[in-house]
């Protein structure tokens, strides 16, 4: 049975991901900047650059994100990602997205462009620690 997507969290279902997964991980993608003279740009430096312009007071922009909420990944997906996806970095994003998945922004699994801007930071995801090894 599929889990319902839950597109904007409550406190509460962050702290019940976090019950059953420890760290809950927010992976934003800005898709539109928006300066205070109401112009809208898809390109954060074209946005500056408009607000450079303005008066000092009206340099603000505001900037519209899709977010996606993900549970780091055991060994068992790391494992199952690495042997599909391992000559396909795309294929390998697309597991790793999809078994972390908790909740968010749908247009993230759908969207190219915005998958392909999570997918540059998916790899985050898997953190190693560092080990040695000494004689006795």
């Amino acid at each position: 049975m599929k889990q319902e997507n839950i597109t904007s969290p409550t406190p509460e279902d962050i702290a019940k991901w976090k019950e059953l997964y420890g760290k809950v991980n927010v992976l934003e993608i800005p898709i539109n900047f928006t300066t205070a003279d109401g112009q809208e740009f898809d390109d954060e430096q074209e946005a500056k650059d408009h607000a450079e312009e303005l008066a000092e007071d009206k340099r603000e922009i505001a900037t519209l994100k899709v977010v996606a909420y993900l549970k780091n990944p055991t060994r068992k997906i790391i494992s199952m990602a690495t042997a599909v996806g391992g000559k396909d970095p795309i294929k390998f994003g697309e597991l790793i997205l999809q078994n972390c998945w908790l909740g968010g922004d749908e247009r993230i699994k759908t969207d190219d462009e915005l998958f392909l801007a999570a997918n540059a930071v998916l790899g985050d995801l898997i953190k190693i620690k560092t080990a040695s090894l000494k004689n006795c």
